[in-house]
């Protein structure tokens, strides 16, 4: 995955237009990806954000989380070095929960040193499609890890689901069935969801939290064209160099 110059605000309006459907407030922030697979990849650009997040870098001094995500380091794949996040913004009107049924649950921050300090050689390029209702993406968290099999706490890890529905606010997966399905749950908040061609589609906020393995789970994440965010971008990417 390589790194894809931000598009006008413009660009952003368009792909608004071309999303239909109405995905609704989520419903809790208790997340991380439940009965995923297990990445080893560190030199990666998803890595854990403190605080119990995730993020991801999209370019070198540019790193991309969930705006309910407060965490001030970024670490290393072994967690022996880190490098902070500074000059971060905010959707607007993002009153700080990650069940807010708001937009702008994203968060844009520039980082102190390169990601290179950290091991990071590689950066997430940001869509320039729009998501369709029952296209596949790939979502990576560093969860505490599966709740029905209990492996994998605090590493990296990827799960793949359907889009149920799409629109300007939120990108949505439902019923997924806790026993077998793959899912989010906590630690996941602030990971990237990709679309098929590895490029970011949207930022995991929130989803249900699992109590039995008969459960339905359900999540979503802000989308990359919601309000602001591009400008938002655009911004950070600048302010890089």
């Amino acid at each position: 995955m390589t790194l894809m110059p931000p598009h006008c605000p413009v660009f952003f309006v368009v792909l608004f237009a071309l999303l239909s459907s109405s995905c609704g407030a989520p419903r809790s922030s208790h997340l991380k990806v439940h009965n995923g697979d297990l990445v080893d990849d560190p030199t990666g650009p998803v890595r854990k954000l403190s605080e119990g997040c995730t993020g991801s870098f999209v370019a070198p001094r540019v790193f991309v989380t969930a705006g309910h995500c407060r965490g001030k380091k970024v670490w290393s794949d072994d967690e022996s070095m880190s490098i902070s996040l500074v000059a971060c913004q905010t959707g607007d009107g993002f009153d700080g929960k990650a069940d807010s049924d708001v937009d702008g649950d994203w968060r844009i921050c520039n980082t102190d040193a390169p990601a290179s300090a950290i091991g990071v050689k590689r950066y997430l390029s940001v869509s320039r499609r729009p998501v369709r209702v029952g296209s596949t993406i790939a979502f990576l968290g560093y969860g505490e890890g599966d709740k029905i099999r209990k492996t994998g706490s605090g590493k990296l890890r990827k799960g793949t689901a359907r889009i149920a529905c799409a629109d300007g606010e939120s990108l949505k997966v439902v019923g997924v069935p806790a026993r077998t399905g793959q899912a989010t749950a906590p630690g996941d908040s602030g990971g990237p969801w990709l679309d098929q061609s590895g490029d970011l589609v949207g930022i995991h906020r929130s989803g249900t939290p699992t109590l039995s393995d008969d459960d339905l789970i359900d999540f979503q994440a802000t989308p990359v064209i919601a309000k602001g965010f591009g400008e938002a971008l655009q911004e950070a990417l600048l302010d890089a160099f």
